[in-house]
Parts: structure tokens; C-alpha cells; sequence
């Protein structure tokens, strides 16, 4: 158990992962001083019990004006509402449901307004994202029925909180999400090349306006997202803008979509971004010609970038590419790059020529042996630069090497050190069968 001094002063606590609800009752109660409390996504499944609520000193929950609640499990009416009663000077509040819920009433308005008129008066900012998997015989009326209850004077004038509703088609099925058109989560999955949006409302008669999506990480298949935007400006509909994006994936398909960095400008703010991703899609024969172009362009409207991330999937003309006209020509303001490799002479190739660069990951099937190989070649060329095999930790649950890469930190003196002659002549990949 926590132990808090009796004079703690915390004003504002993060917990990445929270297991039950009395963790929440026990930091609000043992921190008077407290003004904002953010949950993280937990993984463990809470389930509420109202009788915990007894064990703590209620009247010490008044004090918090934001709350954030991501949950992967187990949102429903009542223990939302059981927390909120107690927290009648709330004037935020944010809540994720990450999975599919189950609880009606979440997606209620008339419920919602019943509820914050009579126990959060004092609110002035409602942010939520929920979804529900759709029966089989519920159609597109479902989206005009939810979106009705958010339509009264009370969500549109009083409190000025527009609201959106996507019937939604993939392979798991249809599903139904709901959310403030101000959406706040740490990531977004835009059009995963999987959903089809069936149809679409909002609960302000001006259908065509924006939905702002505050997020730092961003994931977007570039082919289905231009091709769904044409549709939408096509047919007159909402338009997605992306605030505050910090790091975007970008998932390539058969080919780089023409104007697309124009679309990306139009969507996000490109000089904020400080990472990007560039992942081939599987089973995809990748169009290379010009991408290369289209690389250089993007690196020129994003001068703050200093991670540059690429996973060719080991498709040869795309892995030679990359080698020759990415990885050895990446601006100076990049500092750290990550790929996947083929060859030593590759490695070494990168690591000579990118003088710019304080760490490298490189990603191989043999792993272990690859790194002894990069270590020895260190030795001789710069001692002070470190080679380590780590996991990947968005593949923790794969136990194969090639999610172990192989990560190097670079000391300046390798550049310096380095006898080996470097040719600026295209590099012939050296492939093995």
C-alpha cells in the first residue's frame, strides 16, 4: 500500500496503470491538495465494488477539477456515476473506453444530461470515446437514433458540446463509436485499412464541420485515408484535423499516393512531428520509383524531426531503396534511425556515412550473431560506442530475434577513426538465398 505523508502537497498524479477502483478512492482521499488525477489505460479487468467507497473519507474527493479515465474494461453507468457523485467541482472530464462496452445508457445523451445537471453543475469541458460491437440485425437508423439524444438545447447551447457517431464495418464485424469531436487519446488509429465507415452524424446540424483529434501518436493508412478523403469531400462530409501529433506511422501500400504530402499538410501540423514511421504493408508489391522524391520533400516540412523509422518487410527493391536513397541521405537534424537490414556492409555503409547520427536500431532475423559482427567492427573503428540487443517492446508477446534489434549508440569518434573508403557510388545490395 501507498504510503503518503500527512502533508502531501500533489496537486496533479498520473497512474499508467491502475487495477482497481479503490486505488482511485485511496488517492483521492489521501491527497486534499489535489487538482487533476489521470488515469491510464488499465489491464487488468477492475471490477467495482460500491462498498469500497465506505473505508475513505469522502468529503476529501471535492477537491479535484479534472479527471482523466482510460479503461480497457468495465465501464458502465454505475461506477462512473458512483465516482462522480463525489466529485461535484469537477470542470473536466475525460473518459476512454478502449473496448467495446456493453453498457447502453453510455451512449445515452438524455441520460448524460440528466446526470451532469444534477450532480456536475460546475463541468465545462466533457471529452469521451466509447464504442459497442453492433447485433447483426441493427442497422443505420442506430446512428440517427443515438445521435438524437445529443441534440437538445442542453448539448448545443448551454454547454456548446458537439458530439459525432460512426457506424462502422471490418472484419470483426460492425461496431458503433461515439465520441466528443474534440477527441483527446495518447494514440489514433485512423483508417486502418480495415474499417468502413457506413455511416457517419453528428449531433450539430452543421454536419460538414471538423473533428479535431488531439492525439501525440498518430497511425494512418496512407492509400485508404486519401481515397476515403476524396469520398468525403466528395459527398460533402466531416473532415478529421489532427492537433499536437508528435509521431506518425505511416502504412504504404502498393504504391505512395500522389499529393500526399499536400494531404498530410492539410491534416496535421508536419513541423511538430519529431518521429515518423514508414511501415510496408505485407504482401504488397511497393512502387519505388519516385518515392524517394516524395521522402526528400517530406523531410523539408519536417525540420523538428529526429526520428526516422522504416520497416520494409523485407521486400528487396523497397530494402535497396531505403538503403540508398533514405537511410544514406537523411537530413543532419535526424538523430536517430531505425531499419531493417540485410547485410553487414550495409550496417557499416550507415554507420560511416551518417555522421549526423547518435544512435542506430537495426532489425535482423539473426540477431545475436549480427550484433558480435557490429561489436567487433565497433572495437576497431570506435571504442566508446555501445552495441546492445533489446526487445522491441511493441512485439513483447513475439520471441523471435527479429523483434530483439540491435541498438547502437554512436560516439562521435567513429567518424573520425573510420579508415574505410566510402564510395558515393549507389550500393548493390548483396543478397542471400
Amino acid at each position: 500500500e501507498i504510503q503518503w505523508p500527512v502533508s502531501c502537497r500533489l496537486e496533479h498524479v498520473t497512474i499508467a496503470q491502475w487495477y482497481s477502483w479503490s486505488t482511485v478512492y485511496f488517492v483521492l482521499s489521501h491527497l486534499p491538495f489535489l487538482r487533476a488525477l489521470v488515469l491510464k489505460d488499465d489491464s487488468a479487468g477492475v471490477s467495482f465494488k460500491h462498498s469500497i467507497i465506505t473505508q475513505y473519507d469522502i468529503k476529501q474527493l471535492c477537491h479535484l477539477s479534472s479527471l482523466s479515465l482510460n479503461s480497457r474494461y468495465n465501464l458502465t453507468t454505475d461506477n462512473i456515476q458512483s465516482l462522480l457523485v463525489h466529485l461535484p467541482m469537477l470542470t473536466h472530464l475525460r473518459l476512454i473506453g478502449l473496448q467495446h462496452l456493453s453498457d447502453i445508457f453510455l451512449f445515452d445523451g438524455f441520460q448524460w444530461e440528466n446526470f451532469i445537471e444534477k450532480k456536475l453543475s460546475a463541468l465545462k469541458k466533457f471529452e469521451f470515446w466509447f464504442r459497442k460491437q453492433l447485433n447483426p440485425h441493427e442497422d443505420n437508423t442506430t446512428v440517427e437514433s443515438i445521435i438524437s439524444t445529443f441534440r437538445t438545447s442542453f448539448w448545443l447551447k448551454t454547454k456548446g458540446w458537439f458530439v459525432k457517431c460512426d457506424h462502422v464495418e471490418n472484419r470483426y464485424g460492425q461496431q458503433l463509436y461515439l465520441y466528443s469531436t474534440t477527441i483527446c487519446q495518447d494514440s489514433f488509429d485512423y483508417l486502418n485499412g480495415e474499417n468502413t465507415i457506413l455511416r457517419s452524424a453528428t449531433n450539430n446540424m452543421n454536419n460538414h464541420s471538423a473533428v479535431i483529434i488531439n492525439t501525440q501518436r498518430l497511425s494512418l493508412d496512407l492509400n485508404k485515408y486519401i481515397s476515403n478523403d476524396t469520398q468525403q469531400n466528395t459527398n460533402g462530409t466531416t473532415q478529421y484535423l489532427f492537433q499536437n501529433v508528435r509521431e506518425l506511422t505511416l502504412m504504404i501500400g502498393s504504391h505512395w499516393p500522389m499529393r500526399s504530402i499536400k494531404y498530410l499538410s492539410t491534416i496535421l501540423n508536419l513541423s511538430n512531428l519529431q518521429i515518423i514511421c514508414l511501415h510496408c504493408k505485407h504482401r504488397s508489391h511497393i512502387e519505388t520509383h519516385g518515392l524517394d522524391a516524395v521522402i526528400g520533400t517530406l523531410f523539408k516540412y519536417t525540420l523538428n524531426l529526429r526520428s526516422f523509422q522504416i520497416n520494409c518487410n523485407n521486400f528487396q527493391t523497397m530494402l535497396s531503396m531505403s538503403l540508398n536513397d533514405i537511410c544514406l541521405k537523411l537530413p543532419h537534424h535526424i538523430k536517430h534511425l531505425a531499419t531493417d537490414i540485410i547485410n553487414m556492409n550495409d550496417a557499416k555503409m550507415i554507420l560511416e556515412r551518417a555522421e549526423h547520427l547518435s544512435n542506430v536500431t537495426f532489425y535482423r532475423r539473426d540477431t545475436y550473431s549480427f550484433a558480435d559482427e557490429i561489436n567487433i567492427w565497433l572495437r576497431q573503428h570506435a571504442s566508446d560506442s555501445i552495441c546492445k540487443v533489446g526487445r522491441d517492446f511493441r512485439f513483447s508477446s513475439y520471441n523471435d530475434e527479429l523483434h530483439f534489434p540491435v541498438h547502437i549508440w554512436l560516439n562521435n569518434s567513429l567518424h573520425k577513426q573510420s579508415n574505410t573508403p566510402v564510395s558515393e557510388k549507389r550500393v548493390k545490395r548483396t543478397h542471400y538465398t
